[in-house]
């Protein structure tokens, strides 16, 4: 099953993960251009060199103080509720062609009441 509180942490979790690989990629940036600056004479370049790194330097400052910012929805729902349940099927079939049995595992993401498929997600099964 699939509930509110785990929705949060999935949004979340994807959103730290977002985060933490902009905030990197900015400080690569910011140390990248120091060093050029540093070796720099002219003072075109140092002026240009100058202006990237406050452009990522402002860039990682905002991305430190983000927060995620979740559905208007979960702000009043029960972290109990479900939305959605997970269910995973294994089954073997035989090809006609190869004459060979196959073992295929998917796993199906229904409506809490598993009348609808919401998606479906390629399992590790042989195929």
């Amino acid at each position: 099953m699939i509930t509110v509180d785990d929705s949060i942490r999935i949004l979340r979790d994807a959103f730290e993960i977002k985060r933490k690989k902009d905030l990197d990629f900015a400080n690569t940036n910011v140390e990248r251009y120091s060093s050029s600056l540093q070796k720099e004479e002219f003072p075109v370049m140092r002026k240009f060199y100058q202006n990237h790194i406050d452009k990522y330097q402002k860039m990682a400052d905002s991305l430190s103080r983000l927060k995620p910012l979740l559905p208007a929805a979960y702000s009043d729902a029960d972290p109990q509720k479900v939305l959605a349940q997970e269910v995973t099927c294994k089954f073997s079939i035989v090809s006609p062609f190869i004459k060979a049995r196959q073992e295929i595992t998917e796993t199906f993401i229904l409506t809490p009441d598993g009348s609808k498929c919401y998606r479906f997600k390629p399992g590790r099964g042989k195929r």
